[in-house]
């Protein structure tokens, strides 16, 4: 009887009998590969190349703070704090989930061997490193089960590239850092010592895999499956033999046959392993690890991370396939298709995929199956080694094919050697060549589709893709504005700011999406944070609360601010300070001009150019429409006072009906960000209805350096058309 689920034999093209897939050392070996594994030496190649890209873009991503709380800065903290004897405590976990430590979210007990890394390097150019080399790692048992499986170094070597050049791979890995990113080196090194029949190892890997997220012992669990699927030959050998002596005699006979098979005990003792670390995970993470740490009440009332791995808990129902079904289809026919849908050559390899195919469509959330997020390491794990499988009924169609027209250049068995003319015998290369041609346009289509193509970058794709190329100026000044914290400093920063400060169990974060509400932080208007981090991209997030305290010199004094960076000035705030702001970068000019390209017009208005305006463009507002018609120039600003002109008009219009007089038809506003309105006017028709511009001078003033300042105009009356030829700003003279 064939063993369940091992290497699926190769046909032999001479002699129509089949034979081992793989020698023992891996790989039908060939005097005339060129004596040394080139392929082997290619792949290093390829591991490299790999990691100096991953290893670049993710710092350019960190440079221009893309990064944030969620997910490197939590995982810095995390390692941080266990190495100060508070076991994988993270601030960003007790703010939403009320969890103490990432141990009660994810169980993640494989990064404490990490712990003295990241103390002797506290960085996270650390993690990065750290990330790109496992994922490129990856790439090798990969290949080693690949040679094993199809027979070839060759095929064995595509299966290597593809892994590193697949989009998913590359854009999961831009991603902040992740535990996901060890996930492939697990399952790919799982996988090769189980189809050696290296038990005792493989079971090693496999305690190492349940270390290192909850999930992975449903990943094994279904490999495990697989392992366990009989192959087609021995199903259809099988339905023979029910033909002639009866089901139940096979199935008896089948049964002794499995038990005597190491590799059936070995995968049932798998099987039974998987099971029992799940549940013992999920008692760990959601019972023991609670009552023994605790959890501390947030407003939401509840927990974002279910506190049990139940179905219903995980939030997966079969009434989420309808949620955003198409697009979730849509991402894994993109998957397949990028692997040039070679994984359906081996459905019963397929039985992998299984459980996050399942989590992906019967969760409300689309990112499971998105690119450019953490999850694409798990959509690796389940379509890799289907790809390797499928691979190998390919070329034992190929074998197969060129049976009745044996190729004088090699031996019985071997693959045809690539040729790019007619070959001996006229024999056709032609087959092979589109092989390799399709190989080709696959890795350059995977490569178009991740940040290594600049046309790919931005947009609306995943968290991985949103970064350029150019390293922006300012980020040095972030630093020193950072590095003016004294140590063990009570912070709370805005998230993309969060990393920078992370090596501290006492930061904070600000949600990134503005959402104060369903966030717990130990701190109101009676117990202040000493200090607030804050960047100007992220300025939406901070507590309305909070906010107003900043710039009353009774509570907060600007001790620093860097005036330029990727995410606009940085502004560190200390409370009670009182002295001068230590300023880092340019700053801004004290007399500027903005036109109408320099604002936001919104619905109520248009850009259009006018005879006489100093601006190409001039801002028109919309016919018949009230409400906001310009906002901007959303300008930093250092301490002074201003003297601030709006150049605008206003006409009728209906000019036989013109407004009254004294009728308010535009209101001229001015804002900056966390400080009390600094300007409020509303004026009458009377005063704008010129021919030409009409100068309106107010004057601001600023105690310490500001970032987002505004000048807005409202349309008061829609029976006018007001336009805005632009505003200016100049130091006041007294």
């Amino acid at each position: 009887m064939e063993p369940s689920g091992g290497p699926d034999p190769v046909p032999n093209a001479a002699a129509g009998v089949a034979g081992p897939a793989a020698s023992p050392a891996g790989g039908a070996a060939n005097p005339r590969d060129g004596g040394a594994d080139r392929t082997a030496r290619w792949l290093a190649l390829g591991i490299l190349v790999y990691f100096a890209i991953s290893f670049t873009f993710s710092w350019m991503r960190a440079l221009e703070l893309q990064t944030s709380t969620w997910d490197m800065g939590t995982y810095q903290q995390a390692l941080w704090s266990t190495a100060q004897s508070r076991p994988f405590y993270t601030a960003a976990n007790l703010e939403t989930d009320g969890y103490l430590s990432l141990l009660q979210v994810h169980t993640v007990f494989v990064l404490y061997p990490l712990v003295p890394v990241y103390s002797l390097a506290p960085s996270q150019v650390t993690l990065f490193a750290v990330q790109s080399a496992v994922v490129a790692v990856a790439a090798y048992p990969l290949y080693r089960f690949a040679r094993d499986r199809t027979g070839s170094r060759r095929l064995a070597l595509l299966a290597g590239l593809a892994y590193l050049a697949w989009a998913p791979t590359l854009t999961s890995n831009l991603y902040d850092f992740h535990v996901e990113a060890l996930l492939p080196l697990e399952v790919f090194a799982f996988v090769f010592l189980w189809n050696r029949e290296r038990y005792r190892a493989g079971f090693a890997v496999a305690a190492v895999a349940f270390l290192t997220l909850e999930v992975t012992p449903i990943l094994l669990f279904f490999v495990g499956i697989f392992f366990l699927l009989p192959s087609g030959a021995t199903l259809g050998g099988a339905v023979r033999r029910v033909r002639e002596v009866g089901l139940s005699h096979v199935l008896a006979e089948q049964l002794r046959g499995a038990w005597a098979q190491p590799r059936v005990v070995a995968t049932i003792g798998l099987l039974v392993a998987c099971l029992f670390a799940y549940g013992a995970l999920e008692y760990v993470r959601a019972d023991y690890l609670v009552a023994t740490l605790g959890v501390v009440p947030v407003p939401n009332g509840g927990y974002a991370v279910p506190p049990a791995g139940s179905f219903g808990a995980l939030g997966l129902s079969v009434a989420n396939l309808s949620s955003g079904f198409a697009l979730k289809l849509q991402d894994w026919l993109v998957y397949l298709a990028l692997l040039g849908f070679v994984p359906l050559l081996a459905p019963r390899a397929l039985a992998i995929a299984v459980p996050w195919v399942a989590f992906s469509f019967l969760s409300a959330s689309t990112v499971y199956a998105s690119l450019g997020y953490q999850y694409g390491f798990l959509v690796s794990c389940a379509l890799f080694v289907p790809f390797v499988c499928g691979l190998a009924v390919g070329r034992s169609w190929y074998l197969n094919r060129s049976h009745d027209a044996p190729d004088p250049r090699t031996e019985p068995g071997e693959a045809r050697p690539f040729r790019w003319r007619r070959g001996q015998g006229g024999v056709s290369d032609r087959p092979l060549r589109l092989f390799v041609v399709a190989a080709i346009v696959l890795l350059a289509a995977n490569l178009a589709l991740t940040p290594a193509d600049p046309l790919a970058q931005g947009g609306s794709s995943g968290a991985a893709y949103q970064f350029s190329y150019e390293i922006p100026a300012g980020f040095s000044d972030v630093q020193r504005v950072v590095d003016l914290l004294p140590s063990r400093a009570v912070v709370l920063a805005s998230a993309d700011l969060f990393p920078l400060v992370a090596n501290d169990v006492s930061a904070y974060s600000f949600y990134w999406t503005g959402d104060f509400y369903n966030l717990y932080v130990p701190f109101n208007t009676s117990h202040l944070p000493a200090y607030v981090l804050v960047a100007q991209a992220q300025e939406g997030a901070v507590f309305p609360w909070l906010a107003s305290t900043l710039y009353d010199s009774g509570a907060y004094g600007v001790r620093g601010i860097a005036w330029g960076s990727a995410a606009g000035a940085v502004v560190l705030f200390e409370e009670g300070y009182d002295g001068p702001a230590d300023e880092f970068g340019t700053a801004p000019s004290s007399a500027s001009s903005y036109g109408g390209n320099s604002l936001v017009y919104p619905d109520a208005a248009y850009l259009a150019s006018m005879p006489g305006s100093r601006f190409a463009n001039v801002v028109v507002s919309a016919p018949n429409l009230v409400g906001l018609m310009w906002l901007g120039p959303d300008a930093s600003i250092g301490p002074g006072t201003y003297r601030v002109t709006v150049w605008v008009n206003a006409t009728p219009q209906n000019a036989a009906e013109p407004p009254a007089a004294n009728t308010s038809v535009l209101g001229v506003g001015s804002y900056a960000f966390a400080q009390p309105n600094l300007y409020y006017h509303e004026i009458p028709f009377a005063e704008l209805d010129r021919p030409a511009w009409v100068p309106l001078n107010f004057t601001v003033t600023f105690a310490a350096p500001t970032f987002s300042w505004e000048v807005e105009g409202v349309v008061l009356l829609s029976d006018v058309t007001i336009s805005l030829d632009y505003i200016q700003v100049v130091p006041a003279v007294d």
